[in-house]
């Protein structure tokens, strides 16, 4: 068999991915207080102790590994258009910030916070879609740890601005299982293929021990941070009742949420948290059993 410096890839995801989410670790009141309690062997929640209090339960998805997908890699490609196609680069990554403005020209020197894994010959994407100046650029030459000098600049940027490497710009078959329709094999795929986690629902598993609960909300949020940027927080699942009981009941209830199909996509923006938000309000006696979050979906680490 011949030798091959390749490895196969899928673009079709798995689509039973389960994350569990559990206390102690997984799972913080940031209001109310809570003990750690063992239920049972093998059931460990959090209890809460206080009475008519608001309680905020949130758990961190963020600790599970997501993707930002990588360039198509053939072997045999004849690459792209643009330079860093068809190479197996993961999709912009190198990351850095700019230091100081620049102005259009040839041969422009960027001031970076750092220069290091940017290479000669790569591409890169300066500046951020919202500045209206977004533009790409090769790097020609990188002569220290703080500058990379790119081949050509067409418009003026102001500091911070960020400059990232590896914009997807491989043409590609068709994503996805066939058959596929004629004419759309012939179009060339601009986005990397889906990689990473795709959250399609989530379920909150609580007992109301003692009195009934109110107001119980359930969400789901990624929020995306910049450099000297306000936070992007993007809801998936509206913070909102969603189904969620109240009445005290002899065994936990596990409540399912969907993501609606409108916010549902491989979450790939770089530099994103993810996090599920539990609010309710104890009653008189305020005993609450907050044994965890499920998450599922779909995944493609191929």
């Amino acid at each position: 068999m011949s030798r091959t410096v390749a490895r196969l890839t899928g673009d079709t995801p798995f689509t039973d991915m389960m994350i569990a989410l559990s206390p102690p670790g997984d799972i913080i009141s940031f209001a109310g207080a809570v003990t750690a309690t063992r239920v049972a062997f093998g059931q460990y929640v959090w209890r809460t102790t206080a009475a008519t209090t608001a309680y905020t339960m949130v758990g961190a998805v963020s600790g599970v590994i997501f993707r930002t997908g990588v360039q198509d890699d053939y072997q045999q490609a004849f690459g792209s258009t643009r330079a860093g196609g068809a190479n197996n680069l993961p999709f912009a990554w190198p990351q850095t910030n700019a230091t100081g403005n620049i102005v259009l020209g040839t041969f422009v020197s960027i001031p970076v916070l750092n220069s290091v894994n940017f290479v000669v010959g790569q591409g890169v994407i300066i500046d951020t879609v919202a500045s209206g100046v977004q533009e790409f650029a090769i790097i020609t030459s990188i002569p220290d740890g703080t500058h990379i000098v790119v081949n050509k600049i067409a418009n003026s940027h102001t500091a911070p601005y960020p400059v990232n490497g590896n914009p997807f710009t491989t043409p590609g078959p068709r994503q996805g299982r066939p058959p596929f329709a004629g004419f759309s094999q012939l179009s060339p795929q601009i986005n990397p293929p889906s990689k990473g986690i795709n959250i399609l629902q989530i379920a909150i598993i609580y007992n109301v021990v003692t009195t009934a609960i109110t107001v119980p909300t359930a969400g789901l949020a990624v929020t995306s941070f910049s450099n000297v940027t306000a936070p992007v927080t993007t809801t998936l699942i509206p913070n909102a009742t969603n189904g969620l009981a109240t009445a005290v009941g002899g065994q936990p209830y596990v409540i399912p949420i969907p993501v609606p199909v409108a916010n549902q996509g491989f979450l790939v923006t770089p530099n994103s948290v993810v996090s599920v938000e539990f609010d309710f309000t104890t009653g008189a006696t305020g005993n609450v059993d907050i044994y965890g979050f499920i998450i599922t979906g779909q995944y493609n680490y191929d």
